[in-house]
């Protein structure tokens, strides 16, 4: 977190570019690594509306264009389960987690023998860490309300349209990207259908526990 710190260098860091006037809500494997990088974010962390609004005060956070991606919950939960199970990543590694940003992902080793039925039924029983800063199975509304239990971003795209969002984006903050979208921080198993990947069984588990983002985001199975 970076509620202890007040120059903007390190905000720039957290997703917040002063000099574009944005804050882009980096929810965790919804394309956002390669959207910073798209936007010419030098890193991206995970920070949720509520912490950036305690940082800067509401009345400053809303004078910025603050904009984010959702993706639909079962896809996500294949793609955050293949994540964690990865021997090396673009932040992890469990072979020499000394050499990666992050270290081992903290759920490699409940995980790197586990289906996706039974990871699922791990994270229903609350066995999958939560923990900050590794808070990466929270649900996708947990990142985006405020104080007042409100979505708070002024722009919400989908992963599933990603570059048509991208483009929005673009006309809005009146710039181009700084790069072009690429696949980062990705899993070499996320193109499958998560239709075809989780049983009955793990779908409904799903159901309930991102029944707010079902809802919410108007996604079904």
């Amino acid at each position: 977190m970076f509620k202890n710190f007040s120059n903007k260098q390190y905000f720039n860091s957290d997703n917040i570019s002063y000099k574009e006037n944005f804050i882009f809500i980096h929810i965790p494997k919804n394309a956002g690594t390669a959207v910073s990088k798209a936007f010419g974010l030098e890193t991206s962390k995970h920070n949720t509306v509520k912490e950036y609004i305690n940082v800067l005060g509401g009345k400053k956070y809303d004078s910025f264009l603050t904009f984010a991606f959702v993706r639909n919950p079962f896809s996500r939960f294949v793609s955050l389960y293949n994540y964690a199970r990865m021997e090396e990543s673009y932040y992890h590694s469990a072979i020499n987690p000394e050499s990666a940003i992050y270290g081992k992902h903290m759920d490699y080793d409940i995980l790197k023998h586990a289906s996706l039925d039974e990871a699922a039924q791990l994270l229903a029983d609350g066995k999958l860490v939560h923990n900050p800063p590794h808070r990466q199975w929270n649900s996708q509304c947990f990142w985006l309300k405020d104080q007042q239990d409100n979505i708070n971003v002024k722009y919400l795209g989908r992963f599933e349209d990603v570059d048509f969002h991208l483009r929005n984006l673009t006309q809005l903050l009146g710039k181009p990207l700084a790069s072009r979208l690429s696949k980062i921080n990705t899993s070499s198993k996320e193109p499958l259908n998560y239709r075809t990947l989780l049983s009955n069984e793990t779908r409904t588990i799903l159901e309930t526990y991102y029944k707010e983002d079902l809802e919410t985001f108007n996604y079904d199975f």
